[in-house]
Parts: C-alpha cells; sequence; structure tokens
C-alpha cells in the first residue's frame, strides 16, 4: 500500500507512515484514485465481410498488361505497360478468389528437392522435386531442357506452366484440350536448349477432381464450365500462380517467354516477382466435344483464343 501510495504521490518520502499503517485519509484518497473511470477507446468498426458473388466488375489486377504482351521479345530491361483490353476479361467474370487468399498469406519459398534425367517420347528432360515453405500438400515438379546452370539468369527461357488434368492428361479425355496442350509443350521445349514445363497440381482449376466430375455431371445438363463452378460455389478458376513463381526463382531464371492463352497467368506470375518478356500463344486443334469449352474460355473467362 505504501509503495502504491508513494506511486500515486499521496505519501512523501520519508515519512512516518510504515508498511501496513499508511493513514486512513491516504489511503481513502489513492483508492478514490484508482476507481476514476478509464475511458474506453472507442472500438474500430469492423470490415463488412464482401458478399460471395460470383459475378463482379473485372479487377484491376487482371486489367494490367497482360493480353497486350506482344509475341516478339521484349527489350529485357523493362516489361510492357499497356493496358489489358477490356474484352480480355468481361465484365461479369467472377473474382478471382486464389488472387484474395494469396493476399492473406506470406509468399511461398521453393527450394530443389532432386533432380534426375527423364527421357520422354517428346526428348530428354530432367525432372525436378521441391521442397515447399509452407509445405504444400501438392507436390508441384518442372520438366526442364537443359542444365541448372545454363538457367540461372537466363533471359528468355520458353515456360509453360500446366495445370494438373487426370481426365485430359492420362485418360485422354476430349473434352478439354489438356493432354493437347501438355504434349504440344514438350514437343516444343524438346527443340530448345534451355525451357521449362511446370507440372502445378491445380485439378480442375483448382476445385480438385470430385468437384470438377460435379461439374462435369452440371454440364451434361446444360451448364457451361463456368456456369457450373458457380453453381457449385466456386469462382471460374480458382489457381494460384504463386506456388510455380516460387519454383521459377529456385530454377533461377531472369526473364521467361510464356506459353499460354491465358491473361491470369501472366498477372499471377507478375504480381509474384516474375519477369514476362513474351507471351506465346498455345492455341490447339477444336474438336466437337470441347467445343463448347473453348468457346466458355475465351467469351467468359478472357483466354486468347484468336491467333
Amino acid at each position: 500500500m505504501r509503495r502504491a501510495a508513494l506511486a500515486a504521490g499521496l505519501v512523501r518520502p520519508g515519512s512516518l507512515l510504515k508498511p501496513g499503517v499508511a493513514s486512513r485519509d491516504a489511503t481513502r484518497t489513492y483508492i478514490a484514485s484508482r476507481n476514476v473511470a478509464t475511458p474506453v477507446p472507442e472500438l474500430a468498426a469492423r470490415r463488412p465481410r464482401p458478399p460471395h458473388a460470383h459475378a463482379c466488375p473485372q479487377d484491376a489486377d487482371t486489367r494490367r498488361a497482360t493480353s497486350a504482351l506482344p509475341t516478339e521479345a521484349l527489350p529485357t530491361e523493362a516489361l510492357p505497360t499497356e493496358a489489358l483490353p477490356t474484352e480480355a476479361l468481361p465484365s461479369h467474370a467472377p473474382p478471382h478468389h486464389a488472387a484474395q487468399r494469396r493476399a492473406a498469406k506470406a509468399p511461398p519459398h521453393a527450394t530443389i528437392a532432386a533432380i534426375a534425367d527423364l527421357p520422354t517420347r517428346h526428348g530428354d528432360f530432367r525432372l525436378v522435386g521441391f521442397d515447399h515453405t509452407p509445405a504444400s500438400q501438392a507436390e508441384h515438379t518442372a520438366l526442364i531442357r537443359g542444365s541448372l546452370e545454363a538457367l540461372r539468369g537466363a533471359h528468355h527461357v520458353p515456360v509453360r506452366l500446366h495445370s494438373e488434368c487426370l481426365t485430359g492428361d492420362a485418360f485422354g479425355s476430349y473434352r478439354c484440350d489438356c493432354r493437347d496442350q501438355l504434349e504440344a509443350a514438350m514437343a516444343d521445349l524438346a527443340q530448345h536448349d534451355n525451357g521449362i514445363l511446370l507440372y502445378l497440381r491445380q485439378e480442375g482449376r483448382g476445385i480438385g477432381l470430385t468437384n470438377k466430375i460435379r461439374a462435369y455431371a452440371l454440364q451434361q445438363q446444360g451448364l457451361d464450365t463456368v456456369q457450373a463452378n458457380h453453381a457449385l460455389g466456386f469462382a471460374d478458376d480458382e489457381r494460384d500462380y504463386a506456388q510455380a513463381a516460387a519454383m521459377l526463382r529456385a530454377l533461377g531464371v531472369a526473364s521467361i517467354d510464356l506459353m499460354s492463352n491465358n491473361p491470369r497467368k501472366i498477372v499471377g506470375l507478375q504480381d509474384n516477382g516474375i519477369r514476362v518478356a513474351k507471351r506465346l500463344p498455345h492455341i490447339m486443334t477444336t474438336n466437337v466435344h470441347n467445343a463448347r469449352y473453348l468457346h466458355t474460355k475465351q467469351t467468359k473467362s478472357g483466354h486468347l483464343l484468336d491467333a
């Protein structure tokens, strides 16, 4: 009590008050001083949770310089600054949920964990495995042409990001063009001294295999791929390219020429620090089973399929 009274300035140092026998007046004054109400800071207004909507205006991220990337080489000193044409991603395109999740997380890191030769029907590659931080349940891999030493610091390295598609890649489904894109990319990369194919375990554009089968069932009832995803509660594309960017950093490339028709891949890599110097169209032949699928990719998801 004496210490408290001293701290409050109610008892002079050196006075005759002893611990446990402080004067009643001093004690009452001290207690009264401690009972004065302390104003509580006004609570900050709680941010309203954005409603889950399957359609929203195209976001600023996706309007950036994506489809305007030339199909000729850009100077390695600078990336393009032209704006993405508004028709590339229509106003009814849903929000990129993966981008929203990425903003709340620390950027991932990847290190090379294993590497081995992989001869294929398209040519000789090297297969690279990675350790990811934070740990990822999905084991993303890379097929590379050339040596790691040749890739480090290299500019204009041809790169393909291929998202896993069990139905197309393994079963040869005609509902999509995934297997055609995978094999065409491998055949093209085999003609280069250096090149990279990242095989990303993002089945069904990030919704997983079982949900992809559910989406197929809805498409059989008349919905297109985007409508089916929305009916299941997903955006039309739930993929995240932060892990892909971390893998490219681990491989040490300075800039890449991206084999893609998808502007969101360009934005996703650029947002994660990868220099995309050039876009290489990667368009496959349409068949009777995937014509509507490809039309939806072009008209609703902004894929550049006119070349």
